[in-house]
Formats: structure tokens, C-alpha cells, sequence
């Protein structure tokens, strides 16, 4: 009898053990989106959809704009896109945030940043996140753009 309780407390620690592995491998897979995603907006391959998967546009790339473009694409604050960029993860559609900003790296400078930030949530819905994509997680990168197409 005591050696029976004993594997059944064994069992449930096993089977949390397979559930606490399945949630981190769900919560990498939905970094690893995020941050494919990030990328593919800093190099220009970004597919955007609506919420039918259906495809929209594709954005150019930014290191493909000319100076006068990206300077005209500069902003203090950040632009976003809440929503509306929808991927599948294991057979799961999710909708990541998106939120960008571009700023000149001085007044007459050939230099600009770029920064992107992607959100999402993961358990526990839609809750309110940090700023600048409002979700619960987010990923962000940066780039200097410096070789610039001609104008």
C-alpha cells in the first residue's frame, strides 16, 4: 500500500514535470516567432495579412530607403500595428504587436536607428503589458543604418 502511494506521488510529479516542459516549449516557440518577426521587419521580408491570412503587403526593407525617405520616417514616439501580423505556432494562430521607430543620429547625420519592438501575450489573455507594444511580452532590436540608397 505504501509503496503504491508512493509511485502514484512519483507519477504526478512526473506528469507536472511533462507540463511545466510543454509550457516553456510553447513560450520559446513564441519568442522564437516574435523575434523572426522583428527581423523580417528590419529586413524589408515582413508579410503582412489580414485576420483570414490573407496576404496584404510587403514592406520594402528599411536599409533599402534613401535618406530623405528614412528622415521623413522619423518620429520621437513609436508607430505600431496592434494585431494585425498573425502566425502559427504548432497549430495555434497568434497575434503579435508590432511598434517601430526611426531617429536620426544627428541633425544632418547619414545615420539613423532603427528600432522594433514585438508583443505578444501568453497565458492569461489579453492583459496590459509594457509600453511600447502594450503586451504582456515583447522583443525589441535595434540596427544603424549607415549605407544609405542614393537619392
Amino acid at each position: 500500500m505504501i509503496a503504491m502511494v508512493i509511485s502514484i506521488i512519483g507519477m504526478l510529479a512526473m506528469a507536472n514535470v511533462a507540463v511545466m516542459a510543454i509550457d516553456a516549449n510553447m513560450g520559446n516557440l513564441l519568442r522564437d516567432e516574435a523575434v523572426k518577426i522583428a527581423d523580417e521587419r528590419i529586413n524589408g521580408t515582413l508579410q503582412l495579412t489580414d485576420i483570414n491570412g490573407n496576404a496584404l503587403s510587403t514592406w520594402p526593407s528599411l536599409k533599402s530607403r534613401t535618406r530623405n525617405q528614412l528622415a521623413a520616417m522619423t518620429s520621437a514616439a513609436a508607430s505600431c500595428q496592434p494585431g494585425f501580423i498573425l502566425r502559427d505556432s504548432k497549430g495555434v494562430r497568434r497575434d503579435y504587436s508590432m511598434c517601430w521607430r526611426i531617429t536620426q543620429q544627428g541633425a544632418n547625420s547619414n545615420a539613423f536607428l532603427a528600432e522594433v519592438w514585438v508583443g505578444w501575450n501568453y497565458k492569461g489573455g489579453n492583459v496590459a503589458g509594457t509600453p511600447p507594444t502594450g503586451r504582456r511580452y515583447q522583443h525589441g532590436i535595434s540596427t544603424l543604418i549607415t549605407k544609405l540608397a542614393t537619392d
